[in-house]
């Protein structure tokens, strides 16, 4: 049975990786993010929110380790995220303890593979 994340209290996320490509509806591949995002509420102006409800939400659920690698070790959290609007759907975010850190970085978030939609 998975655990949450390590040290999740201390789970760093980079406002860039929010604001600048996850909810940017001009970004070139970060675009579907968005307009997936903005189905449940969610913008450029308000990723402060989507941060909040990362932490609130997501962090909370088990995490999934996956490989070590040079990097570091990752780990994939895949749960339900209820936005601002109410409205909830699967996302998945990847995190990576690099070598030497015991806090873990946000590397992506994005939509689920299988979504279920309430």
């Amino acid at each position: 049975m998975s655990k949450p994340l390590p040290n999740a209290d201390q789970a760093q996320i980079d406002p860039r990786k929010l604001r600048d490509y996850a909810l940017n509806l001009e970004h070139e591949s970060g675009r579907y993010k968005a307009e997936f995002f903005a189905q449940i509420g969610y913008a450029a102006e308000n990723w402060q929110q989507l941060e909040r409800d990362i932490r609130d939400q997501h962090l909370t659920q088990p995490a999934t380790p996956g490989k070590p690698s040079s990097f570091g070790n990752k780990f994939t959290i895949t749960a339900q995220l209820q936005g601002p609007n109410g409205a909830t759907r699967q996302v998945t975010t990847v995190w990576l303890f690099r070598p030497g850190k015991d806090f873990a970085e946000l590397i992506t978030i994005e939509p689920a593979r299988r979504q279920r939609r309430s």
